[in-house]
């Protein structure tokens, strides 16, 4: 009992002089604060415009075997989307020549009699997709059923299209799609390259703290002043999550006036989600730096730990459903996935505030359980006679 009350004793006037003494070292290290604000930065510029799913340029061949109105303003509409590179072609031979050899990934054929269709409602379109790489083929695919229920449906299409229509009731495609209207993939990673560099930024730093002490043996000369091991962890916690957490608002500027990221959720949230999670990450790094000791050794294991996790198992490239569920139970147990969902909820969707506060709740915890294994190996102190020599 007295142990832990050893372990948990505080003063505010110890801790000050504590928290002054940790501020000023990172103010005579720049180094610190180029991880803790230009890194995330970078990170956030080169991701997000670097990292999109959506497919543009796709070349594609549209072979026109009739010239009728309809046919043609369908043609239109494919040479004018802004993800397909439309090419149109009279000849199905060279066309499938260009297939091929993969000049062309995709073959859309309007066939002869298709006016005809469109008036009696059963119109198609034959559509040919390079299968090799499937993923790109199911996004061609879906440019093109976009660009054929525009097509059909569009009322401002040239009038020729809607006087062929009339007659019938061709097949339309009406689809809306909620939270991300202008089906930008970029509006859906920015939440999750947010958490990511809030991860490594606040992990990062922490792992050098407590190791850059032990290196120096200043952490020993600390453990001879009355100061309590809970003093000196708040004291080293509290510069890592806060620059970190200023790295985090400097990117959400970022996201929201260059991205245009729209924030439709509660801003109370996104902040309390945004402190928890640099506490919860900052926790970690100090933990590793606590039972490693090494400089180098923390920083790499702090990269894995934070960024790999992070990327591969929080739902930022894939949704976890889509993955086997042992994966997905293993991906539930790291805090950026509920951070994740949350920060996508604040800007994307809005509301459900019951699943914020339980996913805030998950990192809080996250980061309690890393500060006490911290405190734990921090509590363990060197012999008296350690302490003597390092403080003389």
């Amino acid at each position: 009992m007295s142990e832990l009350h050893g372990l948990l004793r505080f003063e505010f006037r110890r801790f000050t002089a504590l928290l002054v003494k940790e501020l000023r070292l990172i103010l005579r290290d720049p180094s610190y604060l180029v991880i803790g604000l230009g890194l995330p930065l970078l990170m956030l510029f080169l991701y997000g415009f670097g990292i999109s799913m959506d497919i543009r340029n796709v070349p594609a061949d549209i072979v026109l075997e009739e010239h009728t109105p309809a046919a043609l303003a369908v043609a239109r509409r494919f040479e004018a989307n802004a993800y397909l590179l439309g090419m149109r072609s009279e000849s199905p031979e060279k066309t499938e020549e260009r297939f091929s050899k993969r000049e062309t990934e995709a073959i859309i054929r309007i066939e002869p009699g298709f006016a005809k269709r469109v008036e009696k409602g059963d119109a198609a379109l034959g559509l040919t997709l390079y299968g090799v790489d499937s993923n790109t083929a199911q996004m061609v695919r879906s440019y093109a059923e976009g660009v054929l229920g525009t097509a059909l449906s569009d009322p401002r299409l040239a009038s020729p299209l809607k006087e062929s229509s009339a007659a019938g009731t061709p097949l339309k495609l009406t689809s809306r799609l909620w939270f991300n209207e202008a089906a930008n993939s970029t509006w859906y990673l920015v939440p999750g390259i947010l958490i990511i560099v809030t991860s490594v930024s606040a992990s990062f730093l922490g792992s050098l703290v407590i190791a850059r002490e032990c290196e120096r043996g200043t952490l020993h000369a600390l453990f001879a002043t009355p100061a309590s091991s809970l003093e000196i962890l708040l004291s080293k916690l509290i510069p890592c999550a806060g620059i970190a957490l200023l790295g985090f608002f400097l990117c959400l500027f970022m996201a929201i006036g260059l991205f245009e990221v729209p924030l439709r959720g509660s801003i109370f949230w996104l902040l309390a989600t945004a402190l928890l999670y640099s506490t919860a990450a900052a926790a970690l790094g100090l933990f590793i730096s606590a039972k490693v000791k090494s400089q180098f050794l923390a920083t790499e294991i702090s990269i894995m730990a934070s960024f790999l996790p992070t990327m591969m198992l929080s739902g930022f490239l894939f949704d976890l459903r889509s993955v086997p569920v042992w994966i997905e139970w293993i991906g539930r147990l790291f805090p950026p996935s509920y951070a994740l969902q949350s920060l996508k909820i604040c800007f994307l969707s809005g509301g459900n505030e019951s699943e914020l506060a339980m996913n805030a709740l998950v990192v809080a915890l996250s980061a309690v359980l890393f500060l006490m294994l911290t405190l734990r190996l921090l509590g363990k102190r060197p012999a008296k006679v350690e302490l003597k020599e390092a403080a003389s």
